[in-house]
């Protein structure tokens, strides 16, 4: 296995642990606690699930070959409170993980020396897995 390989592989794995980490935490709540903000500088957790389905959707699709961020995202509705159910707050989830996963399995080696475009800011695809790259 070549290094770059180890490192899409690493990419995975750290992602998928991060998805269970988050799951095992809804699993705990309800409806109502989905919804619930600590105060008004903090998002709920249905907040953060409409954020990162949309910033997922967006980012992912096409990551090589088009803008990150997509003229169809509304990102100022995603921090809307919403009556969204935990069933569907969870198909949102679920949703934008298909398709960052379906993304990144879909990367090979080669694509690590490409560069993406977000926000017409130039980034190269190895620094995808980067947490700074939602704040783009």
């Amino acid at each position: 296995m070549t290094i770059e390989e180890l490192y899409l592989a690493s990419v995975m794995k750290r992602f998928q642990e991060h998805k269970i980490l988050a799951e095992k935490t809804f699993a705990q709540l309800n409806n109502e606690e989905m919804h619930v903000q600590q105060n008004e500088a903090s998002n709920s957790i249905a907040i953060i699930i409409q954020h990162m389905h949309g910033n997922m959707l967006s980012r992912w699709t096409n990551l090589l070959t088009e803008d990150g961020e997509k003229n169809w995202r509304k990102r100022d509705d995603e921090f809307e409170n919403s009556t969204l159910s935990k069933e569907q707050l969870t198909q949102l989830w679920d949703e934008g993980w298909r398709v960052f996963f379906d993304t990144l399995n879909s990367l090979t080696p080669e694509n690590l020396s490409y560069t993406i475009t977000i926000r017409r800011s130039a980034i190269k695809c190895n620094r995808c897995d980067q947490p700074t790259i939602g704040a783009l």
